[in-house]
């Protein structure tokens, strides 16, 4: 899925992905698709009917002009995700039969399905437009979450237990780091591939500390295992001197963002404007600078430990997310263990789930999720549904595997590696803008059909 590691005397160098032959232009049904990922990502992750409607509207418009153009090929029914996705809408249909519910019960599971088909097989055509495309919306999003904390501007960002996080235009920042940690990787893999790069610098600078305002637990422990993947495929030394300057400029921007994350101080949009800037411009500088970024990033670490305007965020966040404790979700997680005992063939049904528990103080507590994708599946679609998830998986990366090994494709596997794992931990699957950047991504991992742009 990762791709191969270079060896021999051009391992440590990459030519871009630009350069060799004449780029070719991403063909408009492909743009349109960009475009619904865009728009997907802005409308709080078309987690609700409007963003739903908008994005649909531009997939099918992409629908259409592929058709007229003769875009789609019979090939294209082989690409592993489609056959895959289409066996698992169709189960669906069976489990919402089966729990004797309307059989529109699974429209949104074989709409969301067929979304992600149609992403995954038009951006294949796109090349490294939409490797910048993606690159291009999560800076969007980053962005997004940094003002929301800045200005203090709902539903941008929301107060969870003494901090503002960063929310992002998802407005949940579980789902925001979701988002942002495998755009973070594609950042590195597009880095590794051309470093003399600094606007892509500012961008992986950007990504990184957008993720790092959510304050997503699932979401730093997901980044740190893809970038273990990715530093498998490309070479961890030469991992680490494509993200030294980032990683200070994110530290820098960060700092300066800390003191309006305290809930009770009143916010600073001016300091954290001038360490956005600064940030920013650090990061290209540092660039081509990989031991100056080493020793920046050690001295951004004591600063954000030692200094006075950062110190009033370290103990909420020890108390609140430095812990792997969350008893809520070890319940949810239990429930839906239960429901998927009661109905272990085909489960609850597509939307039906409802988890239920009691607390310490014997009051009864119901939700929807169990922040665990995996157990999701299992209690709405049984253990059937389950596996047909992980025959998805592993057509995903079949599909990935035979792709090049470029340092871009060897960045995308990770970051599906990287929604894999917080996957686990939260609820990302339902927020469709998630899938959607996902099937574009096993686009990009893919190996390329003839005649795509590069």
């Amino acid at each position: 899925m990762l791709g191969l590691r270079e060896t021999g005397r051009g391992a440590d160098r990459t030519t871009p992905p630009s350069t060799g032959t004449p780029a070719v232009e991403a063909p408009p049904a492909t743009v349109l698709a960009m475009t619904a990922v865009g728009a997907a990502a802005v409308a709080q992750g078309a987690y609700h009917l409007p963003g739903q409607l908008l994005a649909g509207l531009l997939l099918a418009g992409a629908v259409v002009v592929a058709l007229a153009g003769r875009c789609f090929k019979a090939a294209d029914l082989r690409f592993a995700p489609v056959p895959a996705c289409a066996a698992l809408g169709l189960w669906a249909v069976v489990s919402a039969a089966a729990a004797g519910v309307p059989l529109s019960a699974a429209g949104p599971t074989a709409l969301l399905l067929a979304a992600a088909v149609v992403v995954a097989v038009l951006c294949r055509y796109g090349g490294d437009q939409v490797v910048m495309g993606l690159l291009l919306v999560g800076g969007l999003v980053a962005l997004s979450g940094l003002a929301g904390v800045a200005l203090r501007y709902e539903p941008w960002t929301l107060e969870d237990q003494g901090l503002w996080r960063a929310a992002t235009t998802l407005t949940y920042a579980n789902a925001g780091a979701g988002l942002l940690v495998p755009l973070v990787l594609l950042a590195a893999g597009r880095l590794a591939a051309d470093r003399r790069s600094p606007p892509m610098a500012v961008i992986a600078c950007l990504l990184l500390a957008g993720l790092g305002a959510t304050l997503s637990r699932g979401g730093f422990l997901a980044l740190a295992l893809g970038a273990a993947a990715l530093a498998r495929a490309v070479g961890l030394r030469r991992l680490l001197a494509t993200a030294g300057g980032p990683a200070a400029g994110a530290l820098v921007v960060l700092a300066a963002l800390a003191p309006s994350m305290v809930v009770g101080r009143p916010p600073r949009p001016l300091l954290a404007l001038a360490g956005l800037a600064a940030g920013l411009a650090l990061a290209a500088v540092l660039t081509r600078r990989p031991r100056a970024a080493a020793a920046v990033v050690t001295g951004a670490v004591i600063l954000l430990a030692t200094g006075a305007g950062v110190a009033g965020a370290v103990d909420p966040a020890r108390s609140s997310r430095l812990t792997l404790a969350s008893p809520d979700r070890a319940d949810e997680a239990a429930a839906a263990v239960r429901v998927a005992a009661d109905r272990p063939v085909t489960g609850a049904g597509p939307g039906q789930v409802v988890l239920a528990w009691r607390d310490a103080d014997g009051r009864r507590l119901v939700a929807h999720y169990a922040h665990n994708e995996y157990l999701q599946t299992a209690a709405e679609l049984g253990l059937v549904g389950l596996g047909l998830v992980l025959v998805l998986a592993g057509g995903i990366v079949r599909e990935a595997r035979r792709g090049t090994g470029d340092p871009v494709r060897a960045a995308a596997g990770a970051g599906l590696v990287a929604v894999a794992v917080h996957s686990g931990m939260d609820f990302l699957w339902h927020i469709p803008a998630i899938p959607l950047v996902c099937a574009a991504l096993v686009a990009v991992a893919s190996r390329p059909p003839p005649g795509a742009a590069r």
